[in-house]
């Protein structure tokens, strides 16, 4: 990277970062650096929160999910002077912008989707040339052609939605695979996530991508400004919160006027198979991650062996209860904490109620709510149109 592209992309960076607020009390901040990658954003109001700025990411979430984590650990030791001369207490101010009664399964989230994405950081980013043939059905969903056909499915975004000079909001990034898909049309990509590996496996991913900027924070207090983003999309997040609906509200506050957001949650089936469901995650919740994931390769062996006999052998089992080939979708599925299913009237409901008029849904013509055995998700796609937000990207930008 030249110099001047070195000086652009810490302009850029900059500015994003002046879109930030204090989670806790909305206040601005202010960014001290510590060297080029470290530092504190400090609460300028009366809260005077201090938040952890580590490797380029800043951390908007309690010390307690960051105390197992070496980056957190090097960070301690290498600004130990800095941070007591900042803050005495920081360790100590351990409650920084989690509620106390939804502490527990945000932290549990925290360690399980760490885990999950630290041990799945390549999935989304492998090439099917060099998938073996035998592999097919273990890597099936994983590949960068998987990603770009479930980006164009399940965000629904076009060039008109995206592009140079849109700032885009991808609320639950993951190991970063959909913010990938968003910068390659240019547009300047936040990506936030709760969890601490999950945040740095994703930051990894995109470190080449000088236009998408981590963010570790909490969907139900986002760290932004309102009404700021062009677009947003959360695939596969929402109904892993604990409030899918209280989830949308939030993320939906910071969408500008005349901005879109897509979101794709987990749909709500026919009462046999939610029932089957949720007996196989009253058990599968219970087990330590190790365990769980024996259990998500045994349901994934289960369904190769089904689609080896014949591929209608895994469909027929799929109306019963959810299998897939891949480990790592039977473990995102059986593992997770926290599980939630929606109907499209319930999620077409949440955009309609925060001022926004449906533009778009995977709903097909053979779709009857009656008596639902697919779709496995659905998606909706709205487009904000009665807001108080101030609009956009570039009234911050000058």
């Amino acid at each position: 990277m030249s110099q001047h592209q070195a000086q652009t992309v810490e302009k850029t960076t900059d500015r994003i970062y002046q879109l930030l607020l204090c989670p806790s009390c909305g206040g601005d901040l202010v960014l001290e650096r510590f060297d080029q990658s470290n530092g504190v954003f400090r609460c300028a109001e009366s809260c005077g929160t201090v938040w952890p700025f580590i490797d380029d990411i800043p951390r908007f979430v309690d010390i307690d999910f960051l105390e197992d984590s070496e980056s957190f650990k090097m960070y301690l030791h290498r600004f130990a002077s800095e941070l007591e001369s900042i803050d005495p207490d920081f360790l100590h101010n351990t409650d920084r912008s989690i509620d106390e009664g939804d502490s527990e399964i945000e932290k549990d989230t925290n360690t399980y989707f760490g885990h999950a994405w630290s041990e799945a950081s390549e999935w989304g980013w492998i090439d099917e040339s060099e998938v073996p043939e035998s592999e097919e059905l273990r890597y099936k969903g994983g590949t960068i052609q998987a990603t770009e056909s479930a980006w164009e499915s399940k965000a629904l975004m076009c060039e008109d939605d995206i592009g140079p000079g849109s700032l885009v909001l991808d609320a639950g990034c993951g190991n970063g695979r959909f913010s990938e898909m968003a910068a390659q049309s240019g547009a300047s990509v936040i990506s936030v996530d709760l969890g601490t590996e999950t945040v740095e496996t994703a930051s990894e991913n995109l470190e080449q991508r000088d236009n998408v900027f981590v963010v570790q924070g909490n969907l139900f207090e986002l760290p932004f400004k309102r009404g700021v983003f062009d677009a947003a999309f959360s695939i596969g997040v929402l109904h892993h919160t604990g409030d899918a609906r209280a989830a949308f509200d939030s993320v939906s506050k910071h969408v500008s006027d005349d901005g879109i957001f897509s979101v794709t949650v987990y749909h709500k089936l026919n009462p046999v198979w939610m029932k089957i469901n949720d007996a196989l995650r009253s058990y599968t919740t219970d087990l330590s991650i190790e365990s769980g994931e024996r259990f998500a390769e045994g349901m994934a062996s289960l369904a190769r062996v089904a689609h080896r006999i014949h591929p209608h052998v895994l469909h027929g089992l799929n109306l019963l209860f959810r299998l897939q080939p891949t480990r790592t979708h039977m473990f995102d599925w059986y593992s997770a904490p926290t599980a939630s299913f929606h109907t499209y009237s319930e999620v077409e409901r949440w955009f309609i109620e925060n001022g926004f008029s449906i533009t778009n849904t995977n709903k097909t013509a053979e779709y009857d709510d009656r008596l639902v055995l697919e779709p496995w998700a659905a998606t909706v796609k709205g487009t904000k149109s009665d807001s108080t937000g101030t609009g956009g990207f570039f009234p911050y930008f000058g």
